[in-house]
């Protein structure tokens, strides 16, 4: 455990064999308000020893409202969160309130910076329609109905770093559900932050790990029987 009793959730190892972890605090907002929680970074010897308290950054965007007999959180689809990947002695974190990604070496010092000139996609009229439709199929239209929607999607999703050192950031998809028939995109960034472009991965599967010349994705069939499947990726 770390110095205030929790257990992070490992994340990733580090050259040295070290480990990073967080732990996703809440906190506490007035009901019916929008709430960015935090995730606090911290590293860990491979055989689970606390070494040190790193960072801490926005973690995930949810929204406190009133229910009997206690209060009830809701993370929403459209919600901004924090997310990270570790690589050799360095980590990523990016909160995607914008087109930027955080770079820290192993013990929590900001080194770079890697940025892209792309403006949030808005959230407009045909997104809250959706909004609108996603509670009522939720079964929480009375939960969600005064839920502040946003002006824009958040800028990214998730990161994931490659075994040759490029980072792979997730294009924002045009719903948050990311239906079966949405292309999915990365923006490929090289290990100094140079943008090398955008590479489209295998419709309705999940992306797991990125090798050398190869991506790891699970998917789904008709039956909702997953499959791990191999593709080949080519690069320039």
């Amino acid at each position: 455990p770390n110095p205030e009793g929790r257990t992070p959730t490992p994340q990733g190892i580090f050259a040295d064999n070290s480990l990073l972890g967080f732990v996703a605090e809440l906190g506490n907002a007035p009901a019916g308000r929008l709430h960015r929680g935090t995730f606090q970074y911290y590293r860990y010897s491979l055989e689970g020893a606390y070494l040190a308290t790193l960072v801490s950054r926005p973690g995930l965007e949810v929204y406190f409202t009133i229910t009997e007999p206690a209060g009830l959180v809701i993370v929403l689809p459209w919600g901004r969160r924090g997310t990270h990947a570790v690589f050799g002695n360095r980590w990523y974190y990016g909160s995607a309130d914008k087109w930027e990604i955080e770079v820290y070496s192993a013990d929590g010092v900001l080194t770079h910076l890697f940025r892209r000139d792309e403006p949030n996609r808005p959230f407009g009229n045909d997104d809250r329609e959706w909004a609108s439709g996603y509670r009522v199929i939720r079964a929480a239209d009375a939960l969600f109905a005064d839920t502040p929607m946003p002006e824009t999607f958040p800028a990214y999703r998730f990161l994931l770093a490659s075994d040759d050192g490029s980072l792979w950031v997730e294009n924002y998809p045009s719903r948050p559900t990311r239906p079966n028939g949405e292309q999915p995109s990365w923006a490929v960034f090289r290990e100094d932050g140079r943008f090398l472009g955008d590479v489209e991965t295998p419709i309705g599967a999940q992306v797991t790990h990125i090798g050398d010349d190869f991506v790891l994705v699970i998917w789904q069939d008709d039956l909702e029987v997953q499959q791990v499947q191999m593709h080949e990726l080519i690069k320039p």
